[in-house]
């Protein structure tokens, strides 16, 4: 069965999604089903009685570097389209849930007054009206975003990325930022230019860990190409 999402979408796109795009997803996640894959080890628990996890690096990078660049497909389908990103998400509750959760373990910065307006959006105002910005950060973000599953500190990351911390912004707090569990920083701009990073105009920054960034992006892609809500891993936690 398909999604009400998968639905609402031209005939030519929901050709390729299941031909193309489809095969691919299904094609991965046979070839690296979770009984042979570890994504998450239990090693303890908090104070509060919670789980806790750590994910190994293999299996992390190698689903970010598939369930990513799998969306990025889906992204140009959309845009040779012209899909209105909008109008799909009001069609299908399920697709915005998956996004909105990579939000709300996190954060969204946008640039609304140009360049060095930066500020950080609340949960409430970025999920639906910011989808279309959201989703594009995550899609071109991917395309320099040069990353490995470090846990590193903000600082340490924007030099891993070779982003500038020049002019750095101090509504962002990047030398406050201690690792925290394997935080992802993706980052998107009009004229993308990291050696001019915080002057950028419509500069925008998702902060989400990756851990939530795999299972959310999986999801989705599971929903849309399927209209299947299970947990293709199969009972990773998060």
């Amino acid at each position: 069965m398909s999604s009400p999402g998968f639905q609402m979408l031209p005939p030519n796109v929901q050709n390729s999604l299941l031909t193309v795009v489809n095969p691919k997803f299904a094609a991965y996640f046979a070839f690296a089903p979770n009984n042979k894959c570890i994504r998450g080890i239990r090693t303890g628990e908090t104070p509060e009685g919670k789980p806790v996890f750590t994910y190994p690096n293999d299996s992390m990078i190698s689903d970010l570097t598939v369930l990513w660049s799998l969306f990025c497909e889906v992204n140009q389908l959309f845009k040779s389209a012209r899909v209105n990103i909008p109008t799909f998400f009001e069609a299908d509750n399920s697709l915005q849930g998956e996004i909105r959760r990579i939000i709300e373990d996190g954060e969204f910065w946008d640039s609304p007054d140009g360049p060095r307006s930066l500020r950080r959006v609340s949960l409430e105002d970025a999920v639906p009206a910011r989808l279309p910005e959201i989703w594009t950060t995550l899609r071109n973000g991917y395309a320099h975003f040069h990353w490995l599953f470090e846990n590193l500190s903000a600082s340490d990351y924007w030099e891993r990325m070779g982003w500038s911390t020049a002019t750095q912004l101090e509504s962002f707090g990047l030398q406050s930022r201690v690792p925290d569990n394997y935080r992802a920083y993706i980052a998107d701009a009009n004229g993308w230019n990291a050696a001019r990073f915080w002057d950028l105009n419509d500069l925008r920054i998702i902060v989400t860990p990756y851990h939530i960034l795999r299972y959310h992006l999986h999801l989705f892609l599971n929903i849309l190409l399927n209209g299947d809500h299970h947990d293709v891993f199969g009972n990773l936690p998060i």
